[in-house]
């Protein structure tokens, strides 16, 4: 490994964030990809009816194509994050042009909860090393997760009976995704179960 990756993973470590440290049992439920004019506000109702807040990584171009769910997510007291514009692998990218997707995305975002930045959490979670250094000078927080419900791939069954198999534990970050039907179905057997072994949720801390 090179100098220059050496030190990418370094600021890695320290600066992005996969789980929090909390003082009462909390977990994070986030959603990627949205918002899905079908499934985010379906989404939003269970969580509503559950006392969950909760937050939204969301597509720029989603986000202009569905203001008024961007609206809601944000009027239920939910946190917004920045899952970039296009949904395009950053290694693709220049610097210029991610850091240009970016940008537009929290514009976007603004335009809702008046916050200039949020968190950004790159497609797939991947982010070049010279990127990701980029981002960090630039003061972007990097939000990851600690664990994977792989709603991408698996039924809602099979996401409820792995995840209780391996129990969350406080802090973890959770990863789901509101642009289908089955984090809604999953959540629905797991967020009472979770309730009733004292868990409570939080939307992630916005940026200040």
């Amino acid at each position: 490994m090179n100098v220059l990756k050496r030190a990418a993973f370094g600021l890695a470590r320290k600066h992005i964030v996969f789980s929090l440290k909390v003082s009462q049992p909390t977990l994070f439920l986030t959603f990627d990809d949205g918002p899905h004019p079908v499934h985010t506000p379906a989404l939003l109702e269970m969580l509503a009816g559950l006392g969950v807040r909760a937050s939204f990584f969301l597509v720029g171009k989603s986000a202009t194509a569905h203001p008024e769910i961007v609206a809601a997510i944000v009027a239920a007291g939910h946190t917004l994050g920045n899952h970039s514009y296009s949904h395009r692998k950053r290694r693709t990218m220049t610097w210029a042009v991610a850091r240009s997707d970016i940008a537009s995305t929290d514009a976007v975002l603004a335009r809702f909860d008046g916050r200039s930045k949020h968190p950004f959490r790159p497609p797939w979670g991947e982010v070049a090393p010279m990127q990701l250094v980029r981002c960090i000078l630039a003061q972007d927080q990097l939000i990851l997760w600690s664990r994977d419900s792989l709603d991408y791939r698996q039924d809602a069954p099979s996401i409820v009976a792995d995840i209780r198999r391996s129990p969350p534990v406080s802090g973890d970050i959770i990863l789901f995704h509101d642009d289908r039907a089955v984090a809604q179905e999953a959540l629905a057997v797991l967020i009472p179960e979770w309730q009733a072994h004292g868990f409570a949720f939080d939307a992630l801390p916005a940026i200040t």
